[in-house]
């Protein structure tokens, strides 16, 4: 029954996300601070905004954009979310193991064609496919 979670400014370190489950979780939040660790549009970075570490389950956006600094997707980050549409950017230098797992709703992840993508990124999103650009 989670909604919101507020995370620690003081926060070092976290394991493969450690949200799997939270169905109901909308947003992280994060005081702004000198931390790698980042909120942006309610889903958790790392490095600095750079690697999208979590997704929240329970948002109900249906397309979400990454922005251009982001370079790196972690496995399981999007795990469940009920997503349609996610818009890589064009720098996006790899999308990790399962991090699309379980997005049933999940219908078209857009990459640029030199992105890479984990074989196992789609187990659980049975009708996503992947729509190249250049």
């Amino acid at each position: 029954s989670l909604k919101k979670l507020r995370l620690s400014s003081a926060l070092e370190t976290m394991e493969v996300n450690p949200f799997i489950g939270c169905a109901s979780l909308k947003a992280f939040e994060m005081p702004e601070c000198q931390s790698q660790y980042v909120v942006k549009d309610g889903a958790l970075y790392t490095d600095f905004g750079r690697f999208l570490k979590a997704y929240p389950q329970g948002c109900k956006k249906k397309k979400v954009e990454l922005d251009e600094d982001v370079i790196q997707i972690a496995n399981c980050a999007f795990y469940g979310a009920q997503v349609e549409v996610v818009v890589l950017p064009k720098n996006m230098v790899r999308a990790k193991s399962r991090c699309f797992q379980n997005c049933r709703n999940l219908k078209v992840v857009q990459a640029s064609r030199n992105t890479r993508i984990a074989g196992d990124a789609f187990v659980g999103a049975s009708q996503a496919y992947v729509y190249r650009y250049e």
